[in-house]
């Protein structure tokens, strides 16, 4: 994907890239473990999307889906409903569908 991008867009994905590093890291037991979650999230992410081949716009693709954290809850730990310093379910993410369960409006 990177051969797509112009000289201005791979600077800007890498500097979203380290800064993105640098955020997991801080979440970390382990902060070496950042670039393999990162890679993880992007390879989960090109799966959701239908392969590489699929992403007509890869700097955008990069910038506001690949790279980006998606919390699906309050808690800034979590990422798609899981927790990259556990690898585990979200248990705030649990709670929310747990108590929507309960509660019809």
């Amino acid at each position: 994907m990177r051969e797509r991008l112009s000289g201005w867009q791979q600077n800007q994905v890498e500097a979203a890239t380290k800064a993105e590093l640098t955020r997991l890291a801080g979440l970390l037991m382990q902060p070496e473990a950042a670039p393999r979650l990162l890679a993880n999230r992007l390879t989960d992410r090109l799966e959701e999307t239908g392969g590489e081949a699929l992403v007509t716009a890869p700097y955008g693709w990069l910038i506001r889906r690949g790279l980006v954290q998606r919390q699906a809850c309050s808690d800034r730990r979590c990422d798609d409903g899981i927790r990259p310093d556990t690898g585990t379910e979200c248990p705030n993410c649990h709670d929310v569908i747990h108590l929507r369960g309960h509660f019809s409006w």
